[in-house]
């Protein structure tokens, strides 16, 4: 969007009118509550959102990168993408009648990160966790990654928004105060706000245990999500979950996981289990199970990706803290 704008910088009422009725959750931003159509800053005018193919995303997402101003298409296509926020280029487009989030890969990656966050959260699955639906295509030599949207329900000529907030929100923090909050936190905020509190708590601990064993150090507040169920919240389904290879061994989250804090240990994970409403045995089976899972799944499912035996070796290090293959 910046580089749409040229010289000028845009307002935050810039940035939030462009945002349009794609943007993650319920709310939409527009000139009247009736048309809350997108109003595009670099006057383009109204940006038509969703209606575009896979091969124009793909190609757009790549061009954006590494070009200082965009041309007139460009813009355009910049209207499917700029209201999802995050670091890597995505885009919202529809498969059938549903709404998906299309994830590129970004110019400069030194792995297929689209296809490590595929296989990750193919592991997450089997590991028991509530994943939304995936899927992966290549078109014109350019991986997407594929995320079902949860925040969007089809009912046949209308499209249901679901209420989002993140844990941010959820705990009415700031981004520059993100580290010193825990998984604790979040569980307080489940037990305040929440419809399935047993459920998601017990969710919520399996989450913190897959970010430790596969080395997942993104785990910040803006990725734990919440949905509002019409009374309550309850937690969104995963999202945003890939390893980061590591040379040493010490691991740390981003938020707290026990008394001993950010300490990315099953250990420190299982101290705090409590907090979750789990028992020391019943929480340390739960990390036996997922600690196998991840052990003797993980190579198969990356094989099966398409990720290369070279990034293969390369990501071994990310699950050191997973049980060895019996």
């Amino acid at each position: 969007m910046y580089k749409a704008m040229g010289d000028r910088l845009p307002s935050e009422i810039d940035l939030i009118l462009a945002s349009g009725e794609h943007r993650v959750g319920a709310l939409a931003f527009g000139p009247t509550s009736a048309q809350p159509e997108r109003i595009t800053p670099w006057g383009g005018g109204s940006a038509p959102g969703e209606e575009f193919t896979l091969a124009e995303l793909a190609e757009a997402a790549e061009r954006a990168q590494h070009v200082d101003e965009l041309d007139e298409n460009l813009r355009a296509l910049l209207a499917a993408g700029s209201s999802l926020g995050g670091a890597r280029p995505k885009a919202a487009t529809k498969i059938g009648d549903q709404p998906w989030i299309a994830k590129f890969q970004k110019r400069g990656d030194s792995f297929p990160e689209c296809r490590v966050e595929l296989a990750t959260m193919r592991l997450a699955s089997e590991c028991g966790l509530d994943v939304p639906p995936l899927d992966f295509r290549c078109v014109l030599d350019r991986d997407i990654y594929l995320i079902e949207r949860f925040d969007r329900i089809p009912h046949g000529n209308w499209l249901e928004r679901r209420p989002f907030a993140s844990g941010l929100t959820m705990l009415g923090a700031h981004e520059s105060e993100v580290s010193s909050f825990s998984y604790a936190d979040l569980a307080g905020a489940i037990r305040q706000f929440g419809t399935e509190v047993r459920q998601d708590l017990h969710e919520l601990f399996r989450r913190m245990l897959l970010n430790i064993l596969v080395t997942n150090d993104d785990d910040h507040l803006r990725n734990h999500g919440f949905l509002f169920d019409g009374e309550g919240w309850r937690l969104s389904p995963l999202y945003d979950v890939v390893p980061k290879p590591q040379l040493g061994l010490e691991r740390r989250l981003v938020l707290g996981v026990g008394p001993e804090g950010r300490n990315a240990t099953i250990e420190n994970a299982l101290a705090g289990a409590a907090v979750f409403d789990l028992s020391h045995d019943d929480a340390k089976a739960i990390a036996e199970n997922m600690s196998r899972t991840v052990a003797t799944r993980w190579e198969q499912l990356f094989t099966e990706a398409g990720i290369s035996a070279a990034d293969r070796k390369r990501f071994a290090t990310c699950f050191r803290l997973a049980a060895p293959a019996s």
